[in-house]
């Protein structure tokens, strides 16, 4: 008896929880809650067009770098007995893609090809060069040799490049 009644109460608890929250949700708001309700979803809306819209420029830009020296220099502080090395050169890659074409997109594109190397490497050879790395360090843009030309901040849509780009929370109920 004991069991069949915790078993209803499992299964209609989530249940009840669920409609009563629903329930709550569904209250009538003042006309003053109302509107401003109604321009918070319109500002939110408007913001996530434009976080959509630059989503798809900086996809666009990302798409656009050329990647290989990045995958090399992955690959080779992998099987480096020393990537520390290897370490510095991917920073001055990444500084001179920053530079470039945006820190955004810099990051998106580091991301992906890290992550695709050490996909194909397997975990065990990533753990062994992690072994490898020295426990304190220090990695230096400033290493890097001197970029020449402007960096590249703004696409023509208006989209900045150099700045992080958050996907935007929609309003809260009031």
């Amino acid at each position: 008896m004991r069991t069949i009644l915790l078993r209803r109460l499992l299964l209609i608890g989530p249940l009840a929880t669920a409609l009563g929250a629903s329930c709550a949700r569904s209250r009538t708001l003042s006309p003053d809650e109302q509107a401003q309700w109604t321009r918070d979803s319109l500002d939110y809306e408007r913001r996530l067009a434009r976080w959509i819209y630059d989503s798809t420029a900086i996809d666009s830009v990302v798409s656009s770098i050329p990647t290989d020296s990045l995958a090399h220099l992955y690959a080779r502080m992998l099987a480096s007995d020393t990537p520390e090395q290897e370490l510095q050169l991917i920073s001055c890659e990444q500084v001179r893609i920053g530079v470039q074409y945006g820190s955004e997109p810099m990051v998106w594109v580091s991301e992906h090809v890290r992550d695709s190397v050490y996909q194909a490497a397997g975990g065990a050879v990533v753990a062994r060069m992690r072994r490898r790395m020295p426990r304190t360090g220090r990695v230096s843009g400033s290493a890097c040799p001197k970029m020449e030309g402007a960096p590249v901040t703004i696409t023509p849509g208006g989209t900045r490049l150099d700045v992080i780009l958050r996907r935007p929370r929609p309003p809260k109920r009031p």
